[in-house]
């Protein structure tokens, strides 16, 4: 298994970022070492897993596999030589050579309890990821098991797949070039949280011309969340200081989606990075496409930036729309020739993604007016201030500060703009969601606040006021970061030992591609299987923009017998019953012409024709 997981590695890690290096050398003016590997690892990540996903539609996943790392070798190859050309270029930016174990060791203890294997049983160390991971799960593994292309979606199906789906595709990848479900869950997010982090820092240092403001932002976004929610420490505590800082079984201090107190802004790593894997992709390829659009410099580059625009809304759907204002910034200050060869490159890439979500989600067109947001009775100013502090006042502070660059007070008004849009609409079904535009407000804020901060730190008597704030302002998010991360605390059990002999046995029973008709659950045997469920979790098919009344009322009239048609699903094959079925849909009329395929303990998988 060690062996697998190293050529796994090799394979689908270290080939992918060493193009992605090469490519970078070759085309931008990036220089600083950590940096050069940060910005290589997004890029070269991202190029690799969209050509093996295109390239499963012709060829089996391992071929697929195969294929583009025979291609990419050859790429990085004939480009190599632009790293000997950039050799005596390199430099190495004390800052970052400092900051990065932090985000290294960071995302590793948090993104080490996503999936944890132990007695036999599948569990997870976060909260946010009990809800949200079965899903990924489905489509990691209805990709190894060999998923339709286009995608048929894991939790409906006889539908198309509108979720952004590669950063699930790239664990698949993972898997099939032989590392365990475990590992190719947790390593993407190790590499793309401390390169997003990386290229994070450059992108404020290349606005601000200062490592003092870059280092500040960073910081500010790793503990982004509810700024006061550390003042309920006490009154959650469960006995001394020092168990309620260690002690996982709170609730999360920074904020969360239900959050009786209204602390709806949670920490970005926790509550996005790690349970929405598809933001991993999306925050660290938007950076990096913000950086490098700046420095755009020949009709090589242009391209190159170009390709990695189009493929923004594939990865993330949020993400293309809070990039698409900064990028119309910039580009009235490219060169029209350069800004054309971008253009012919990234919006037929993009498009034609964009249409297709466009087209086949119903919340992809959701839109709808709802002032406030999730504010309620509560006082505006109080809500906003219990949750970010003082940083939209900052913020605003910078807009009339002479000596702040232009570039960086254009993005925070563009941050503006998305700050008020989220508070007058809604971009979903699901009020919540809205934050996954807001954080990139917030992305955009902070330049802002680190040049503020850096100028007043670089004038003795307010450095311990700078010190201050950074703080104030993190000490809520780095209290769960402690909790759910560095401590060894309360684990969620997804499967149990019974689902996955089931699941085991599913898959060698039950043809990859057919679907399976089993109780509605968000951790359903049949996710695990990698077979597409006749109907997931409701409410998660709401939040996606379906309607589940239909076919939940179907489930219960087969299972009892009463109706066998299946709307939606007129060919489907395969029942599932367990436990969760036995118990919801008693009593259970089983017609004697069904075969049993598969059966597991409690589990029984039956071929209905």
């Amino acid at each position: 298994m060690a062996y697998q997981a190293l050529v796994s590695f090799l394979v689908c890690v270290f080939l992918p970022a060493l193009c992605g290096v090469v490519l970078v050398c070759r085309f931008t003016s990036q220089r600083e070492r950590l940096s050069l590997l940060a910005f290589g690892v997004v890029a070269g990540l991202s190029l690799y897993v969209t050509l093996t996903f295109l390239l499963t539609s012709v060829f089996d996943l391992r071929i697929s596999i195969l294929v583009s790392t025979v291609f990419i070798l050859l790429l990085a190859v004939f480009y190599l030589d632009s790293l000997s050309d950039v050799r005596r270029e390199l430099f190495t930016d004390p800052v970052i050579m400092r900051l990065a174990p932090v985000f290294l060791l960071v995302a590793y203890c948090i993104s080490s309890r996503v999936l944890l294997v132990s007695k036999g049983l599948l569990r997870t160390g976060h909260l946010n990821c009990f809800g949200d991971l079965p899903l990924h799960v489905g489509l990691v593994t209805n990709f190894v098991e060999g998923q339709s292309f286009p995608p048929e979606s894991p939790i409906l199906s006889n539908t198309q797949l509108v979720y952004p789906f590669l950063s699930d595709f790239y664990s698949a990848v993972l898997i099939g070039a032989g590392m365990s479900l475990e590992g190719a869950l947790e390593l993407p997010a190790t590499l793309l949280i401390t390169a997003g982090f990386i290229v994070f820092y450059r992108f404020v240092c290349s606005l601000t011309e200062s490592r003092s403001a870059g280092l500040i932002a960073a910081l500010l976004l790793l503990f982004h969340g509810g700024v006061l929610g550390f003042l309920r420490l006490e009154d959650l505590s469960p006995g001394s200081f020092l168990r309620s800082v260690t002690y996982a079984d709170l609730p999360y201090l920074a904020g969360a989606a239900g959050d009786a107190e209204g602390y709806f802004l949670p920490s970005a790593l926790l509550a996005y990075f790690i349970p929405q894997r598809s933001f991993l992709f999306g925050f660290s390829l938007a950076i990096t496409v913000l950086t490098l659009f700046r420095e755009v410099k020949d009709r090589g580059s242009a391209l190159f930036v170009g390709i990695l625009i189009g493929l923004i809304p594939l990865f993330h759907a949020h993400t293309a729309l809070a990039v698409a204002l900064p990028l119309l910034y910039f580009s009235f200050f490219l060169p029209f020739r350069l800004l054309l060869w971008v253009l012919l490159t990234a919006l037929p890439i993009g498009l034609v993604e964009v249409s297709y979500y466009a087209f086949q989600s119903a919340t992809a067109n959701h839109i709808s007016f709802n002032p406030g947001w999730m504010i309620g009775s509560e006082s505006p100013i109080w809500f906003w201030f219990k949750n970010t502090g003082f940083i939209i006042p900052v913020v605003f502070l910078s807009l009339f500060l002479r000596r702040i660059p232009r570039d960086v007070k254009s993005l925070a008004v563009i941050g503006y703009v998305l700050f008020i849009f989220c508070s007058i609409f809604l971009f979903a079904r699901w009020k919540w969601d809205n934050t996954k535009l807001l954080i990139y407000a917030f992305i955009y804020f902070y330049p802002a606040v680190g040049i503020v901060l850096a100028k007043l730190y670089s004038r003795f008597q307010w450095k311990p006021v700078v010190i201050l704030f950074v703080l104030f302002h993190s000490l809520s998010s780095a209290l769960d970061l402690v909790r759910y991360g560095a401590t060894r605390g309360k684990t969620y059990v997804l499967w149990d030992d019974i689902a996955i002999n089931a699941a085991y046995q599913i898959t060698k029973k039950v043809p990859a591609g057919e679907s399976i008709l089993s109780a509605p659950i968000h951790n359903s045997i049949t996710l695990l299987s990698g077979r597409p469920m006749y109907l997931g979790f409701p409410g998660m098919i709401w939040t996606h923009g379906g309607n589940s009344y239909y076919r939940e009322r179907a489930i219960s009239r087969f299972y009892k017998g009463k109706n066998r048609n299946l709307p939606g699903d007129p060919e489907l094959k395969y029942v599932l019953i367990g436990p969760v079925e036995r118990k919801r849909y008693a009593p259970i009329l089983i017609d004697p012409t069904w075969e049993k395929v598969a059966e597991s303990r409690k589990v029984q998988v039956f071929r209905t024709r």
